[in-house]
């Protein structure tokens, strides 16, 4: 989900927490490297969560 130059939100549904991390972690590692390949650079930052969805 586009949230607003350079950045991005990526939401993971799972049936479990070692699910989504795998999945999380794909997502995030696939995207960095498309940016990089392009010439940028990015990074994964794990936000702390607010309680709202």
């Amino acid at each position: 989900m586009y949230v607003g130059a350079p950045k991005y939100r990526v939401k993971v549904t799972a049936h479990d927490y070692k699910s989504a991390e795998k999945a999380i972690n794909k997502v995030a590692k696939a995207a960095v490297g498309v940016v990089e390949r392009a010439g940028g650079t990015g990074e994964f930052v794990r936000k702390a969560r607010s309680g709202k969805n």
